[in-house]
């Protein structure tokens, strides 16, 4: 089944990512598509990279593609503040030119393909700005379950 979540999320370091998708104690997640657009005029680095701890975060509504799935599990974040997740090396990159509505759209799709997120609370995917740290994006995970 299909769910995704989406926020107005603000990149405030080079430490606090500012979205993440995290898996429940009871199940693991595949991350589907991440779509980051800015709201602003400033270019900037993106990385994405597995985070092995929970952090702190603003919550967002999840939605379930099919109205009849069971109730989403995954957990999908927004804007870190206070106490960062702990994260792993990169995985992947991505650059937001500076104009506004700039950004990207990773897809991950295929016979066994999809960014698998393991049983666990404190296990998640988070997307963090490295360079610049000033936007605003228009965030959208989309996993299945």
């Amino acid at each position: 089944m299909s769910y995704s979540g989406v926020a107005l999320a603000a990149a405030s370091s080079a430490t606090l990512p500012f979205a993440g998708l995290y898996a429940p104690a009871g199940n693991g997640v595949t991350l589907r598509e991440i779509k980051v657009f800015t709201t602003a005029a400033n270019a900037a680095r993106i990385l994405i990279q597995r985070a092995t701890t929970a952090g702190t975060w603003s919550a967002v509504t999840e939605v379930e593609h099919n109205e009849d799935s069971p109730a989403v599990t995954g957990v999908m974040v927004h804007t870190a503040s206070s106490t960062p997740p702990t994260m792993g090396s990169p995985f992947d990159v991505g650059a937001v030119g500076a104009a506004i509505g700039s950004g990207f759209h990773y897809t991950y799709y295929g016979e066994g393909h999809g960014l698998y997120i393991p049983p666990g609370t404190g296990n998640g995917i988070v997307v963090i700005e490295v360079a610049d740290t000033a936007n605003t994006y228009d965030v959208m995970f989309l996993w299945d379950e």
